[in-house]
């Protein structure tokens, strides 16, 4: 029997980073504490009415993903887990993300990168690489669950091959902050998230790992934090 507790490798802002305050209001769940922050209310949309357009993105916090949720294989434990994440962290240097700026991405809204460079892309092409020989395959109904969603024949073969649609050249770095939206209500919702976010454009760093794990029934949460201990900052000028 497989083992149903789900792993991933996410980006998650430093807990005194004033993003991080920010995504996790809007998601109305902070995975670092396990507490559920009242959403802020918009001009066309009250707090209500944010928490109903965030239930999906909550089950997984306030996150960018590296490498997407998947179960240990059942030789490998959870201690594994832990020390490839420590090795990786060890061999790789701080990356410069740059601004976030609100877009919206296939009628949800996300902060992005304002550019996404190069080592962003190489790092997040890296993570997929390094993780994958602890992965579970898919099973059919994980597979089937994936289909559903339109993926064009690229995003299937990268299914179908490391677990996740959206890595290498289809691999886009954002933080989900809604659910998929009506094309206007994205817009709107995307324009209001972005002026209360101004206060907190400035450029970022990817200076971290984190493990996060998914108890059954339960929602993401950080199991162990890994700082980028390789000399330097990759991306930065």
């Amino acid at each position: 029997m497989s083992n149903p507790v789900r792993y991933a490798i996410y980006y998650l802002p430093e807990s005194d980073d004033p993003l991080w305050a920010f995504g996790s209001s809007v998601l109305g769940y902070d995975a670092l504490t396990g507490a559920e922050p009242t959403p802020p209310s918009l001009p066309s949309i009250d707090s209500q009415g944010i928490s109903n357009r965030t239930r999906g993105p909550r089950v997984y916090g306030f996150h960018a993903t590296l490498k997407a949720p998947f179960r240990l294989r059942p030789e490998t434990h959870e201690d594994d887990l832990l020390a490839a994440a420590g090795a990786f962290a060890n061999a790789h240097e701080v990356v410069s993300i740059g601004e976030f700026v609100i877009e919206t991405l296939d009628g949800f809204v996300a902060l992005v990168p304002r550019c996404q460079s190069r080592e962003v892309s190489a790092f997040g092409e890296a993570c997929v690489r390094w993780f994958d020989s602890l992965r579970a395959p898919m099973t059919a109904e994980e597979r089937a669950k994936r289909v559903l969603s339109p993926l064009s024949a690229r995003e299937t073969e990268l299914l179908d091959r490391w677990g996740y649609p959206y890595v290498f050249d289809m691999f886009r770095f954002h933080m989900t902050l809604t659910g998929v939206l009506a094309r206007h209500e994205a817009e709107s919702i995307a324009r209001e998230l972005g002026e209360l976010h101004a206060p907190l454009v400035g450029p970022r760093l990817l200076s971290s790992i984190c493990v996060c794990v998914q108890a059954p029934g339960d929602r993401f949460r950080l199991l162990r934090r890994f700082p980028l201990t390789g000399s330097g900052i990759a991306g930065r000028g």
